[in-house]
Order: C-alpha cells, then structure tokens, then sequence
C-alpha cells in the first residue's frame, strides 16, 4: 500500500467543528524575548496578525506582574524590565476586531539578572577611539558565556498509575555546574510534573494512559539557556490473577488470601476487592482477606472483582464447595484435604491472617481464558498539504475498535481510514500546535499518543524545543523533532535557513534521501549551525563537515564609494543594534535595532549619517551589539 499525503475525500475535508468565524483572525507565534534588568523591549504585533485587517485590531495584556507593557497606537509594544526584576513572565496579547472575533497568542519574557549595563552610548567614544588606534578588531571584549550543555533527548518510563522520581536533573548536565542551573519544565497532558529542591523531577501517573508524553525541561546557567525535550514513554501495567480453582470445606469457616491469587507490576495490598455473595452461604471481604463460612450443603459461586490502582479491572469466579459430614473421610477428613476443624493448639487464622499450609488443596481446575492487558502501540505524524493544512497521520500495531480519536489545540478533528493507518485534517494551524491521538484495541485497552508540531506562515518557526529555527521568504512551514531528527516540511517554492542551537565544530547538518542520510553544505558559528535548503524533509545534526565562521563582521567592498554591506552573525535569537561611529568616536547613524532570528545576516550602510546626509570621507567604525557583546569592523569611505 503507497501512503499518499492529499487531500481528504469530498464529504471528509476540514476540522471536525461546525465552521466558524474563527479562521478570519489568527495570530503568528510570537518569539520568547530575553532582555536584562532595566532594558526596553519592542515589538510590532502586526507582524504576527496571519488572518485579518492588522489595522483594525484592539489589543490588550494580561499578566504583567512586575513589568511595564504599554502598547501605542501603531500597535507597537515596548516593555520596560524593572531594575530589581529577574525571572519569566508569561504575557497574554488579545487581539478583537469589530466583527467580534478574538484571538490569544502568549509571550515568554525572560528577565535575566546583570550587575550593570556596560558601555553606554556616552562610554563608547573611548571604546571606539582605543579600537581605531589598535587597528584591531573588537570594541570590548565580548562577554565569557557560562558554559552549559545538556543530554540529547532523554526518556523515561511510567507505569500508568504510578509516580516516578527517579530522574535528578543534575544528571542531565554535560557541561556546567548541576548546582547552580535553574531549571523549569512545561508540556505534558494527563501526567502531573514538578522539580522539588533538590532538583529532582517528579512525575505523577494516577490520570495517564498508555502512550507517549512530551515535556520540555529548559536549563538557566547565568546568561546561557538550554532546552531538551523529555519524552515519557506511559506503558500499561500488568494485572493479572492466577486462574482460582474449587476450594472444598465442610460446614465450617475458612480465611482465604486473595493477594496470593495476583500476578504482574502491583503488589497484593495495593489491590481492591469486592464482591457479590451467593445465597446460602456467609462470607466477609476485608484487606484481601476472604473469610468464608460454610451454611447448608452444595456448590456455591461467588463473582470477585479486583481492582488496580491503575483503574485495570479483572472479574473473577471462585467457586466454593460445601460438603455433608458423610463425605469425609474416618477421621473428619475431607478427601486429600487438611483438616480445618479449630483445635485449641492452632487457632483458626482470623481476617487479616494468611497460614500458607491451610490454603485447601485445588482441583477441578475453571477454565482460565487469557486476558489482553497489551494497549496497542500509536505513532502518530504530521504533513503539510500544498494548502497550508496540516494532515496527521495515525498508525497503530493491531486492529482498533473503532475510529480513534485525534484532537489538535482542543478542536475534535475528523477521522478516516485509510489502507493501514488513519488520517485527519487541521486547516487554520498556526503557533505550536499539541495533537492528543488515542484508540482502543479489540480487547478495550487504550492507548494515547502526543505531538508537539509548529506550524504558521511568516519570517521565522521556532521548533517545539527551541533548538531549530526555520527562517526566510517562506510560506506555510511545519516543523517538528522525533527520535530520528526534525521534520520540515515547507510549501512549494520555498527557500528556507536551518538554525540549529547548540552545535559545535565537527558537525554537519544531515538529510535522509532515497540514499541514506546525505550531509549537505551548513556553516557553524560559535554553537549555533545554519544552512539554506530548498526543499522540506527530515534533517539532522551528526559528525560531519560544516564550514567554520569567526564571529567577527565582515564588510564589503572595503574601501567603499557609495555603499558597504556588513554581515554579521547572530549566534542566538535577540535584540541587535548596529551603530556607525567616526573615527573620534561620535554616532553617525543607528541602522538597526530590533529583534533578530540566530542566523548570518547583513545589513547595507550607504554612507549618509541619521539626518540622510552624506558622510564625509574617513574612517568609521561599524558595530554591532547583540547577546550582550560588541563587535566592529573598520571601513574606510573615500568620496
């Protein structure tokens, strides 16, 4: 059977929701901003407006504990970091338009702790002037980043039902000092997650079901972030009784250990028992401890029902066998039985005891029929159609009762069958998107799988793990991360820059063609890996043969006429300023601040100062500050 990625059939296209006016205002996902103590923010939200008039729109925010947003009329946002503030805050910007439609996108603002902001605008004349006589290089030298590396991709199993706390995050640190990182985890559905002191991590089961759960644990160390996805991998526990057989008594009373009848991942105690008692015959249902007491003559049943903490529920029949005193033996012995009579040396167990040599001998074995405890294995994958939608695909090991069901972002979808996997549709997708799938097997175990996606149209899709940014002139992109690399998908006629955090000389960027897994030209720059590809497909990073580049800016042609164009590299996504100063070390011209995506870049100078005025001939200085540091490169302009 071919898997084909298209379109649903006429009938069996869109979301499973009644169409709404919904898809007539969407917003873009919006980057995390990383600013210091006492710095300015700023943003345009209309950038990030996919569906709707920009012009039109209200908008307001929520959650400003300790900061100060102000949004003007241009719908610029400008947030002012306290100088006594450090930490994240989660903002929350609605947009209205008059129709009534609203939409919520949120932003992370990471408020990183500085003792001071060095090199002031006034400051910087000195600077300029020692790096003109130096002829050298670098204004200042650029801040030492506290080094911090983390392990790639780490799992986890849990039993549903069940806590684990196995995982000391120390443990994750490469390089870095466990001790001093603060750490911080979101992601996950039905599984409960929290870091105590000691930074271990806690993950709670009780409301999990089978499948696979994903967290994204990040990492602060001073200046340096990372961020590593945790995949939690929930199994079914195994329940399960051992077949339970006739158990013969005369017209006395007998105690009965049900825990030594249970089998699989749970202790006996942590099993609840009831019930349902057969008429002429008396019994008491206690800690597991079944207390049975023999009435009239006869075969009687009596139905158990066991119970795990997981919820897994077996029913079980134990059948109970009452005889007259002329069937037993000379001696008042059941045939092939040990006697139960109480005698004053050995009492007779009471509830709650357990005397392993009393358990009665067990013949005229019931049928025991094999119970199906195995939930079915789901994988579950995303694709972008030509259209911009988004299909997910859904497979699933063994035969499913029934249409599973699969919800992305809170929205149902509609679900159809195909030759050997199931397939559904999501128009509209935009940001990061959280697909639930779960489906039920023949023997009514459940399964449940995740998907963390992102997907949108715009100049840059951050990953859900934030260590790939796919960046340029793009249409629709869908991105996302599995055990064998990042998923991209982009939309015909596409040119898209791969930025990869975290890599180091020594490594190539990778894609999986009909060859293998095939290294394709990249550059590397201090930890971040950047190429230009043409086409989607599943990329990874491996032992390769990227191409170094220094960090410091490059200018061409130098000397220059007319015009010079700077290229720079922005090792991680932030705020960057690019001043040109003379040679005394006066501002000439400020020719960019703003938020920028990891990546090379270039910026064009045409040799005019801030008033659009031609500079004179001489030497200047261009400078460029991002991540904290600065760096320059000298040009000389001849009139």
């Amino acid at each position: 059977m071919s898997e084909s990625v298209g379109a649903l059939p006429e009938g069996e296209q869109g979301n499973s929701v009644a169409e709404t006016d919904s898809n007539l205002l969407q917003l873009g996902d919006i980057p995390d901003l990383y600013l210091a103590q006492g710095e300015i923010g700023r943003f345009w939200l209309d950038e990030y407006v996919v569906i709707g008039a920009a012009a039109n729109l209200q908008w307001s925010v929520t959650g400003m504990a300790g900061l100060r947003v102000e949004i003007d009329l241009q719908r610029r946002v400008e947030i002012q970091m306290p100088l006594d503030f450090s930490g994240r805050e989660v903002l929350l910007f609605t947009a209205d338009d008059d129709a009534g439609h609203s939409a919520v996108v949120a932003v992370r603002v990471w408020v990183l702790a500085v003792e001071e902001q060095q090199l002031e605008d006034e400051a910087v004349s000195s600077d300029v002037q020692e790096a003109v006589a130096k002829e050298g290089e670098k204004v200042t030298p650029d801040p030492i980043a506290t080094p911090l590396e983390l392990v790639g991709r780490p799992k986890i199993s849990l039993l549903a039902g069940r806590v684990d706390s196995t995982l000391v995050l120390d443990s994750l640190v490469v390089t870095g000092d466990p001790g001093a990182v603060i750490w911080s985890l979101r992601g996950g559905v039905f599984i409960r997650a929290s870091i105590d002191r000691q930074r271990r991590l806690h993950l709670d089961g009780t409301d999990a079901l089978p499948g696979r759960e994903i967290f994204f644990i990040e990492a602060r160390l001073g200046s340096t972030i990372r961020q590593v996805q945790l995949t939690v991998r929930v199994q079914a526990a195994v329940f399960a009784l051992q077949p339970m057989k006739i158990l013969r008594l005369e017209s006395t009373e007998r105690t009965l250990d049900l825990g030594a009848f249970v089998t699989g991942d749970f202790a006996p105690e942590e099993i609840e028992w009831s019930m349902q008692i057969p008429a002429g015959i008396d019994a008491e249902l206690a800690d597991g401890q079944l207390r049975v007491v023999a009435g009239q003559t006869g075969l009687f049943a009596f139905s158990l029902k066991a119970t795990s903490p997981a919820g897994q529920t077996i029913e079980a029949e134990l059948v109970v066998e009452v005889l007259a005193a002329d069937e037993v033996d000379e001696g008042g012995e059941l045939p092939g039985v040990v006697p139960v009579e109480p005698n004053e040396a050995e009492p007779l167990p009471t509830i709650g005891e357990s005397i392993e040599e009393e358990i009665p001998v067990q013949v005229d074995a019931v049928e025991n029929r094999p119970v199906d405890v195995r939930s079915p294995d789901l994988v579950l994958s995303g694709h972008l159609l030509q259209t911009g939608t988004v299909e997910f695909h859904l497979r699933a090991d063994e035969q499913l009762a029934g249409m599973p069901v699969v919800i992305a972002d809170g929205l149902v979808l509609a679900v159809v069958a195909r030759d050997d996997y199931y397939v559904a549709q999501y128009t509209g997708a935009t940001g990061s998107i959280q697909v639930l799938a779960a489906g039920s097997d023949l023997a009514g175990n459940t399964a449940e799988t995740q998907l963390a996606l992102s997907a949108g149209n715009g100049p840059g899709i951050l990953s859900p793990d934030g260590l790939l940014r796919v960046q340029g002139r793009l249409g629709a992109v869908l991105l996302y991360g599995d055990e064998k690399g990042y998923r991209v998908d982009l939309q015909a006629g596409s040119t898209a820059e791969l930025v990869f955090s975290g890599a180091a000389p020594g490594q190539g960027l990778f894609r999986l063609g009909e060859e293998g897994w095939q290294e394709i030209p990249a550059q590397i720059g201090e930890d971040v890996l950047f190429a230009v590809v043409a086409e989607g497909g599943l990329y990874r990073l491996a032992k390769g043969s990227a191409t170094v580049v220094q960090a410091v800016p490059t200018a061409y042609p130098n000397p220059f006429n007319a015009e010079v164009v700077l290229r720079y590299h922005v090792a991680a996504e932030g705020m960057v300023r690019i001043v040109v100063y003379d040679a005394l070390g006066a501002q000439i011209r400020v020719l960019l601040n703003q938020w920028q995506g990891a990546g090379l870049r270039t910026m064009l100078w045409d040799a005019r100062d801030q008033g659009g005025a031609e500079a004179a001939s001489g030497i200047y200085l261009l400078v460029v500050e991002v991540g904290g540091g600065r760096r320059a490169r000298k040009v000389m302009l001849i009139r």
